[in-house]
């Protein structure tokens, strides 16, 4: 009996160190973790991203939209400060993200009204647009997603961003490493980021906290994330042989309770 023993220990052990030696995690998308405007047309409202908190006048939760031209997707023509040839012009959007602008109740509640005049900076003269901008102060856009204990382990999220003004990320209501206070540069080009760590079993969520300055006209509130999420799962393999290896054991115990 005691032999016995001795050999499913040994199977047990050998099977064990065996999945950790031969274990080759493979990487599986974390639901919820999608870039700003994805797969959407202009003036559609991105589900994905709530507007938690803004200034007083803001509409928040469903005002989200995708927006980098007047109208949000009525024409073609870039609102201020997109304008391509301007020192102030945004990041390009591209197949993988897009920016995301706010509703402004003020203007009747339509998407892309607080863009303002897309000449003004560029020749000094009247353009096309509203003259209006989006109120001062922070603006607070969440991404929720859910992780078991195993996966908050060994969760990984990494990306870039860009916002008008300046801003933060948080994780979990933590501050990250990760802002940008260079403005225009912030909205210029896109700043990386990579968050391996401060998750938890449950829901977790990702605050992108914007703060757009004072402006009378041509003063929008923007954010654009690229960003993907991904945990560890082991091949079926790997884990085939740990389940083997924990039955052994099991075996084991039995064994002794009954001696």
């Amino acid at each position: 009996m005691k032999h016995s023993n001795c050999t499913l220990l040994l199977m047990a052990g050998l099977l064990l160190l065996g999945a950790q030696a031969f274990a080759s995690p493979e990487l599986v998308p974390i639901p919820g973790i999608v870039s700003t405007g994805a797969g959407l047309a202009q003036g559609a409202t991105d589900a994905s991203y709530l507007l938690i908190s803004a200034p007083a006048g803001v509409t928040l939760n469903s005002s989200v939209v995708v927006c980098d031209v007047i109208g949000c997707g009525a024409g073609t023509t870039p609102a201020f400060p997109f304008w391509a040839n301007s020192p102030w012009a945004w990041q390009a959007d591209d197949a993988s993200s897009a920016w995301l602008g706010v509703l402004d109740p003020s203007m009747g509640g339509l998407p892309g009204q607080q863009y303002g005049n897309i000449n003004e900076r560029t020749s000094g003269v009247p353009g096309t647009g509203v003259t209006t901008g989006d109120p001062q102060g922070w603006y607070d856009f969440r991404v929720e997603f859910t992780l078991s204990a195993y996966q908050a382990a060994t969760a990984a999220i990494t990306g870039a961003w860009a916002v008008d003004n300046v801003g933060q990320i948080y994780l979990n209501g933590s501050p990250t490493s990760f802002s940008c206070q260079a403005s225009p540069s912030c909205y210029q080009t896109m700043t990386g980021f990579n968050l391996n760590s401060g998750f938890v079993a449950g829901v977790n969520y990702m605050d992108f906290k914007v703060y757009n300055w004072a402006g009378a006209t041509g003063n929008p509130v923007g954010l654009r994330v690229d960003m993907s999420g991904y945990y560890e799962v082991p091949e079926p393999a790997s884990a085939t042989l740990w389940g083997v290896g924990l039955a052994v054991l099991a075996i084991l115990r039995l064994r002794r309770r009954a001696s």
